[in-house]
């Protein structure tokens, strides 16, 4: 079994801004997992955190950006990972909803490309399945 966590949990945002665009950001193309793919900012808990402190500490490392929530579990899906080094660990992603408060946007390395989508656009953008999926689900709620 090696290294394998028991369960992988990644918290994401779904950030507006003050004029009601989301925040979407593209994948490198060099990335092991989805490279060239737009997402929400976001990413895996580290060890001792709760969604709050990993999702918040992601969107910043990610985005340089401090948000309000306002519905923190906005979105759920699990799933069991089928193939790669975590093949056969539960997935968890859940997905809040958030504004900008403060900060400047600064993309990490992780990402190549960051775009502020008016809502009806955001589905037009090549998006990871699990964001495609909570975007979907929540649009009518944006």
């Amino acid at each position: 079994m090696g290294n394998k966590p028991p369960s992988i949990i990644v918290a994401r945002g779904i950030i507006q801004d003050n004029r009601d665009n989301v925040l979407l950001l593209k994948r490198i193309n060099g990335d092991t997992h989805n490279p060239d793919l737009w997402e929400f900012p976001g990413g895996k808990l580290e060890t001792g955190q709760d969604l709050t402190q990993g999702r918040d500490r992601e969107v910043f490392e990610e985005t340089g950006l401090q948000i309000a929530v306002s519905n923190p579990l906005a979105y759920v899906e699990s799933y069991i990972i089928e193939s790669g080094r975590y093949m056969g660990t539960p997935y968890f992603v859940v997905v809040s909803l958030a504004r900008v408060i403060s900060g400047r946007l600064q993309l990490s390395t992780e990402h190549a490309k960051s775009a502020w989508v008016e809502p009806a656009d955001v589905l037009d953008f090549p998006l990871t399945q699990e964001c495609k999926n909570a975007f979907d689900t929540l649009k009518n709620s944006i």
